[in-house]
């Protein structure tokens, strides 16, 4: 067949060996690789088509494309990430579809066996090969690495050269051709980029996008074996009709922003809140904030400082708001330092979902090490028989590498971390992460180690075309300065605490906010042991009131806890709460700790009662003790305990 004048490319039209050459195995013939090649290219189109508009536009951008044709040639281009399976190494693997490609005239030279990495083969063969069909050559070396790191990596020089197939004997490379033709042929792409180089955040996006349709397109429940149409334009139709099917499966909500009109701060508060009836009053930090963001003219960096209390959360919500109004964001990721302070804020999140889009079908995803046994995921999932509801938590999202592609997550940092470390296909974790609203909380909290980590993230958000909202109460003026270095933020106005800045394109914006007064704190010492810290603890709980006991170690707590419980008449005034109890267990103490020390809307606060807590109960979690007392800490970890302290007003 003369693949390359057909306007109508067929698979009877294909030589023997081209039609049997095989990506899948199974019965009876398995599943053509031109055939999967196509399939996945379907999958990869139809996920484009569900991202945001701007999303499409950032993509057209940096790949140097036509905006109306940018979805059809990234499709295109990922589809032939199983190009590598037309060598003798791979079609070997399986007996029967190596019979059949022997009986359509392809050899087996056992010196050609040794080359099987058909990820590998990929990105050595493309290089070469798609140099006839573009006028410019220069990004085909780029994403044909993008296309071998398939399986996880991105594959180096000298392994996609060794992929290289050698002393393969006749007809193999004239196969080859005459698949990329008729391939080329019934998806029509167009030429490629016209930029000169592309950025690297491109294309580690790119491969994101290949692995996630691969995975897809490669399961047989969606797409069953075997040719569909003898027209292979035919057969790209029902793949990508089997797409969109596949893709409603997994519960991949199309894109749509949550608030697309214009509202009055205090009026998207109260919808925050779940009071939209009350006379809840903005706080003078959300004010501003929403000052500076309707100055934002694209993705921004913003940076807020404020004492605990202030409503730093809602406001982090309120700026995914405007800005995915504004800018097309795909959605929001929370991330907090540890699994309580996001098992904590997932429910916040959830609540804030269900609040914007009443019946509007999204995904939310809890991004950590134990989900799986939280009650709340089951109840999302529907396998406790609980009624349907729209926002659900699909099992195809929450397996491993998967989390943070569903649009709407809360989970812990290093979930986030992960993206820029040589993990095994880190950059699904890049794709799932750009263009969205990205908050990190308690941005003081971490090492040197992981604030490395942070800015190095930075680094590849901002590209990416994310916006990113970072909160502290207690940032030191260093790590602020290398936070806006890393977002490439030229200037740094000198701005008395409590801030906000907010680094958007050529400039930094500032403003200083007066917050509200806090109840003052009176500090002493006592010594360190546990016998005088027991002791002190339960003459302040003889006055009445709940208290909190912070130590460092989970086995001083377990200690002080059990030399307590010993020392009351009731024991269940005494809790203990650390990060080492098993998932389910943990699980069930954070809900009681939060509904007795929690807002005063969710809490059965007890008369009197004493939490002997580790550095879980430090940050983020919306609890209010009304005395405490604490192990030897920083002071900027101290300023955060003291947080805990008088947090809500009570009658």
């Amino acid at each position: 067949m003369d693949a390359n004048t057909s306007a109508n490319a067929r698979f009877s039209q294909l030589s023997a060996p081209a039609r049997t050459l095989w990506a899948k195995s199974g019965d009876p013939i398995g599943h053509g690789l031109l055939a999967h090649m196509l399939d996945v290219a379907a999958v990869a189109e139809s996920i484009l088509d569900r991202e945001s508009p701007r999303t499409q536009t950032w993509a057209a951008h940096v790949f140097g494309l036509p905006t109306q044709r940018v979805r059809r040639w990234l499709g295109a281009i990922a589809g032939l990430h199983d190009f590598g399976k037309a060598i003798p190494g791979f079609q070997f693997k399986w007996p029967d579809g190596q019979r059949a490609d022997e009986q359509a005239g392809l050899s087996f030279q056992s010196a050609a066996l040794n080359v099987h990495r058909h990820e590998l083969a990929s990105a050595a063969l493309l290089r070469r090969q798609l140099q006839a069909l573009s006028s410019n050559a220069d990004w085909i070396a780029p994403v044909a690495s993008a296309l071998g790191a398939h399986h996880g990596y991105v594959p180096n020089p000298l392994e996609i050269r060794d992929g290289l197939p050698r002393n393969e004997g006749p007809g193999w490379d004239r196969v080859r051709s005459e698949i990329l033709r008729a391939y080329w042929t019934a998806l029509e792409p167009g030429d490629g980029p016209a930029l000169d180089d592309l950025p690297l955040p491109a294309i580690a996006w790119f491969a994101g996008l290949t692995s996630v349709a691969d995975w897809i397109g490669s399961n047989t429940d969606w797409f069953p074996l075997g040719e569909r149409a003898d027209s292979l334009t035919e057969h790209y139709t029902q793949a990508r009709a089997l797409a969109d099917s596949a893709l409603d499966a997994i519960g991949w909500p199309a894109y749509r922003p949550l608030f697309d009109g214009e509202a009055h701060t205090e009026t998207l508060i109260r919808r925050i809140l779940g009071r939209p009836e009350s006379s809840v009053m903005a706080r003078p930090l959300q004010i501003a904030a929403d000052r500076l963001l309707d100055q934002a003219d694209g993705p921004v960096l913003m940076i807020v400082e404020a004492p605990m209390g202030e409503g730093k959360t809602e406001l982090a919500l309120l700026a995914h708001l405007r800005l995915q109004a504004r800018h097309g964001h795909r959605g929001l990721y929370l991330a907090l330092p540890t699994q309580a302070t996001g098992n904590a804020m997932f429910d916040r999140a959830l609540a804030f979902l269900r609040q914007l889009a009443p019946g509007v079908q999204l995904d939310i995803q809890l991004v950590h090490g134990a989900t799986r046994l939280d009650e709340r995921i089951q109840r999302l999932r529907g396998v406790d028989a609980s009624p349907a509801e729209s926002i659900a938590c699909s099992a195809w999202f929450s397996q491993r590498k998967r989390p943070l592609l569903s649009p709407y997550g809360v989970g812990t940092v290093d979930q986030a971390l992960f993206a820029t470390l040589n993990v095994k296909h880190h950059f699904v974790r890049l794709w799932g992460l750009a263009n969205r609203v990205v908050v990190l909380d308690e941005i003081h909290a971490y090492d040197t180690y992981t604030s490395g980590l942070i800015e190095a993230l930075l680094r590849w958000l901002k590209p990416l075309g994310c916006s990113v909202i970072l909160m502290s109460a207690t940032l030191p003026a260093q790590r602020r300065a290398a936070l806006l270095d890393a977002w490439g933020a030229r200037d740094r106005p000198e701005t008395p605490y409590p801030r906000l800045l907010m680094a958007r394109e050529g400039e930094t914006l500032a403003e200083h906010v007066a917050c509200r007064r806090l109840e003052p704190i009176r500090v002493s010492e006592i010594a360190e042991d546990l016998e005088t810290l027991a002791t002190a603890a339960l003459d302040a709980l003889a006055g009445g009131g709940c208290g909190l006991v912070l130590v460092n170690t989970v086995q001083r707590a377990q200690d002080l806890y059990r030399a307590l419980r010993e020392r009351v008449e009731d024991p269940s005034e005494i809790l203990l709460f650390h990060a080492r109890f098993p998932a389910d267990e943990r699980a069930v103490r954070e809900r009681e700790v939060l509904s007795r020390f929690g807002p005063v809307a969710s809490a059965q606060r007890p008369a009197r009662c004493l939490l002997i807590a580790t550095q879980v109960a430090e940050q983020s979690l919306d609890l209010d003790f009304d005395f405490m007392l604490s192990d030897l800490a920083p002071v900027d970890l101290l300023l955060q305990r003291a947080g805990r302290l008088h947090r809500h007003e009570r009658a």
